[in-house]
């Protein structure tokens, strides 16, 4: 899975700061486990969608169009588990608490 020229800097990384070299590629990989946890966690029925900035890699976030994507899917099940058809208006009812356990991520 990893190139071998990783491993090596993993290896590298590892002796010159007294690290297992598990240790570290567990360092590597926390950020991203975070990334995948929040946005597991987010609350697809209010659209609420946090951006997350990994420092000096990426930033993720929920462009415009996929909550489009989720709205419309809300608007079907809405109106497929409901007769009243003004139900579909009420996506923000399910906005009870997040408590994702963000810690120090930065949320945009």
């Amino acid at each position: 899975m990893q190139s071998k020229a990783v491993k090596t800097l993993i290896k590298e990384i590892a002796v010159k700061y007294g690290f297992k070299e598990e240790e570290i590629l567990e360092m590597v990989k926390t950020p991203f486990y975070l990334v995948s946890e929040v946005m597991r966690n987010s609350d697809r029925a209010a659209l609420q969608f946090p951006s997350i900035r990994i420092p000096n890699f990426a930033l993720f976030y929920c462009t415009e169009g996929r909550r489009e994507f989720y709205k419309k899917l809300n608007s079907k099940n809405n109106e497929g588990n409901s007769t009243d058809r003004g139900s579909d208006k009420s996506d923000s009812s399910g906005d009870t608490s997040r408590g994702n356990g963000q810690g120090d991520i930065q949320v945009l």
